[in-house]
């Protein structure tokens, strides 16, 4: 295909098991077949290249570097573009980003189009030569349509992909659709023990014409129906979620925990009821309901919202209504009562949080309920304040807690296994002022994100802006800006 050397062959249009690396000096022009990986142009080089003069999208994307970049510029990027388009499926990932952006920033002088798109267009590139796998499955599992769709905020794409990945919960989804794999299941013709020995926690599946979901072992029934669930939470579409502009990274940084793991994931499907059109949720322990009348939720153009699926903004306008206490019609509050959105969400700035957070009256909230209430080996949350003592310790819920987390020692140790662990994951906050972190890792400090997992000495954070990315952090780095972090207070 002309390289000179390349990292990795995509078997896009090919298929075969995944070969992690292949270096290759010499354009493949025939069949070759390495350990069961099967790899087969449609074409030779020179007739696909024939196909890229083709492509008018394509002519217009070059025409545009070639126009307005100065030329040592436009003569890089056009080798990247080049480099990049090898196959059928890359030509049509670089049209449907173009076609994104065209569509989003409508209006605009052509100039300010192609400079845009070639800021995404390269973290694109960065994320596939330094993740071939994930990109892989974000083309083969329609990551790219839902993009060209406008369902995935370009905004997301703006982030510098350096040092990153895509978020694991995300990528499993991609790979179903990728494999084909039925979202939701009919397992009718099986009994229930048939049933535990192939379902997931949290994997949902129908069984005599229900909903159900697992939870450690325990299978619960899901009140709504299958469409109904597939409309609140589409595949993939599930784990890509955008914090509003308001300061509730707090907020959305913890729903995403809950997405991130089977007992959350299980625990949020639970709170909805359907009836007919309508749509209640109601969190545990709590006996009062909030109604989304035909399964609407409030709108509003201020941009303070979530974005995400249907099914995550019910529960943050729902959990923004419960904030507040007003359950204006005894046991159920209809969402419609509260006509000012942005008001309601202003209930969900930070300062609201730390003010109920280190208020020892109110020590659990609904959300930590969420998974314990299946898991039942969380009690609640607490602020881990370790060796860098952002608050008093008349903030901690247990003051013999405080000795065991003030220890350097014991909260490495309870951060690295518990971010590895199938439960709850950590949320966390870097101290201000640490550029090292925004210039290595464009991550944002002073500013509540969610450690996912830690692995190689990488711990992997996950920002509320654009949390389907995952940016991996150096150890010495991570422990060096942290100053606060959150876990279960079982330890």
């Amino acid at each position: 295909m002309g390289l000179q050397k390349v990292a990795f062959n995509f078997i896009v249009e090919r298929g075969g098991k995944l070969a992690k690396s292949i270096l290759c000096t010499k354009p493949v022009l025939r069949p070759i077949n390495i350990k069961g990986l099967k790899y087969c142009p449609k074409q030779n080089y020179h007739q696909f290249q024939s196909n890229i003069s083709k492509s008018e999208t394509y002519q217009k994307i070059r025409n545009g570097i070639i126009s307005y970049a100065p030329k040592v510029k436009h003569e890089e990027l056009i080798k990247v573009y080049d480099d990049f388009v090898k196959s059928n499926s890359d030509l049509k990932v670089v049209e449907q980003l173009f076609v994104a952006v065209e569509n989003q920033f409508k209006g605009l002088p052509q100039k300010e189009l192609i400079k845009r798109y070639n800021i995404i267009f390269k973290n694109i590139n960065t994320l596939r030569l330094n993740n071939p796998e994930d990109y892989l499955y974000m083309v083969k599992g329609g990551f790219f349509d839902l993009i060209e769709q406008g369902k995935v905020p370009l905004e997301n794409l703006r982030t510098n992909f350096k040092n990153a990945r895509l978020s694991r919960s995300l990528l499993e989804d991609l790979k179903k659709v990728a494999n084909k794999e039925e979202y939701i299941p009919n397992y009718s013709h099986m009994n229930t023990k048939e049933i535990a020995k192939i379902v997931r926690n949290s994997d949902v599946y129908i069984k005599n014409e229900k909903l159900y979901t697992r939870n450690n072992g325990i299978e619960i029934e899901l009140k709504i129906s299958k469409e109904k669930f597939e409309e609140l939470f589409p595949p993939v579409l599930r784990h890509i979620s955008q914090q509003g502009n308001i300061g509730n990274c707090w907020f959305v940084s913890r729903l995403n925990n809950l997405m991130s793991t089977e007992s959350g994931r299980s625990g949020i499907y639970s709170l909805f009821r359907q009836s007919g059109d309508d749509i209640y949720i109601k969190f545990p322990k709590c006996d009062k309901e909030i109604l989304f009348p035909n399964g609407h939720i409030l709108t509003s153009t201020s941009g303070k919202q979530i974005k995400a699926v249907t099914g995550l903004s019910m529960v943050e306008q729902a959990y923004a209504v419960h904030r507040t206490g007003r359950y204006l019609n005894g046991n159920v509050t209809n969402i419609e009562s509260f006509r000012n959105v942005d008001n309601l969400m202003s209930n969900l700035q930070a300062d609201s949080y730390k003010a109920m957070i280190h208020d020892e009256t109110k020590n659990k909230d609904v959300l930590d309920l969420i998974s314990s209430e299946y898991t039942y080996n969380i009690s609640s949350y607490g602020n881990i304040l370790g060796g860098f003592r952002r608050f008093v310790n008349k903030y901690l819920l247990n003051k013999n807690l405080f000795d065991r987390y003030t220890s350097k020692i014991n909260l490495e140790k309870i951060i690295d296994s518990q971010a590895n662990s199938n439960s709850l994951k950590i949320n966390i906050v870097f101290k201000k002022g640490e550029s090292d972190l925004i210039d290595l890792y464009n991550i944002v400090p002073d500013h509540q994100l969610l450690l996912s997992a830690v692995e190689n000495n990488r711990y992997w954070v996950t920002n509320p802006w654009f949390n389907w990315i995952e940016k991996g952090v150096d150890r010495s780095t991570f422990y060096r800006h942290l100053i606060e972090a959150q876990v279960p207070m079982q330890w």
